[in-house]
């Protein structure tokens, strides 16, 4: 909220308090009464969205960013065993299709880096058997599997809460605008 809106909520609540203390001389106007009742309820929905604007992203990005890490992390400890055991047997296809470095991971968009360690996980699957002796057990390749789906279900959410801020700043425009015309509009 800004200054201005800050200000009128303060406003807000001293017409309200104002209007409970005197209400039994107004219950009686049906007009008054019904605008009260409307502008009231806008109260609510004004905290609520005052609420989900301040909504902090910084503790989403970092979660994102820590999986993220953790996910690149475990991939390049398979990509390094995968191309040992490539180079060991002459398997050159092999080599080839995990030649990832630190940097190629780390500069891959979001999506990107999900599908190259996809690529890593499916490459130590299909040579899971052949790999134990470098160490890669099905419990590290279980835990890989883990990370990448771990980090695949934080990439929409600093996103989708910086748009629950967009809006709920939108919102409070609106609900402002609605709560001063109520107050203000003379009632017939």
């Amino acid at each position: 909220m800004n200054t201005i809106q800050e200000d009128k909520l303060s406003m807000y609540y001293g017409v309200r308090s104002t209007c409970e203390k005197y209400q039994s001389t107004w219950v009686a106007n049906a007009i008054f009464a019904a605008s009260y009742n409307i502008w009231v309820g806008k109260l609510p929905l004004i905290e609520t969205n005052r609420d989900a604007q301040t909504l902090e992203t910084t503790g989403i990005t970092t979660d994102k960013t820590t999986k993220r890490n953790l996910m690149t992390d475990k991939t390049l400890f398979v990509i390094n065993r995968l191309q040992s055991y490539a180079n060991v047997t002459a398997n050159s296809e092999l080599l080839e299709s995990v030649q990832y470095s630190a940097s190629d991971l780390k500069k891959a968009r979001d999506t990107d880096v999900v599908g190259i360690c996809n690529t890593v996980l499916a490459k130590a699957n299909a040579n899971a058997a052949a790999i134990v002796s470098y160490g890669i057990t099905a419990a590290l390749i279980t835990d890989l599997q883990a990370a990448i789906t771990a980090y695949s279900a934080t990439l929409a959410k600093p996103k989708a809460a910086k748009s629950q801020t967009k809006t709920a700043t939108e919102n409070l425009a609106k609900l402002f605008k609605e709560a001063d015309d109520i107050l203000t509009t003379p009632q017939p």
